[in-house]
């Protein structure tokens, strides 16, 4: 029996956000650059497109921590989570390859399993999909 819950109080992201939370603030600059230079330039870049994702995380933490990270990066919203899949608002191509990328979904998730977080094999999915269901667009 753990003596801290995990989920309630999620203190071991603590030495993880040390990394994670830098390159989540250079992603953030990095996407404003993005979209206030296509605003700027007043160009045909905006392609607006809905698309669905499915996360990695194990957790109600993670998954939050992923959801809250895409919408914190300018010209990604996340709209809409059930269970581990996301639909996801994204502005431009720019913004729309890098979630398809999956560097974000598993630098969460590395953060999520860190060193004393919770282990996969001890969070069962939180629901069962099966893959065909999971689109890469709208």
């Amino acid at each position: 029996m753990d003596t801290i819950d995990h989920e309630t109080h999620p203190i071991h992201l603590a030495t993880g956000i040390i990394t994670y939370f830098p390159w989540l603030l250079w992603k953030i600059i990095l996407a404003n650059w993005d979209v206030a230079k296509v605003i700027l330039m007043n160009n045909s870049s905006i392609r607006p497109k809905l698309i669905r994702i499915k996360a990695s995380q194990v957790s109600e933490v993670g998954l939050v921590a992923y959801a809250n990270s895409i919408t914190l990066t300018p010209g990604t919203v996340t709209l809409d989570v059930e269970g581990e899949d996301f639909l996801i608002h994204s502005l431009t191509e720019g913004s729309y390859d890098d979630l398809l990328g999956g560097e974000m979904d598993q630098r969460v998730t590395k953060l999520e399993l860190g060193k004393f977080g919770p282990k996969t094999a001890q969070n069962p999915p939180l629901k069962d999909h099966p893959e065909d269901q999971l689109e890469k667009g709208i």
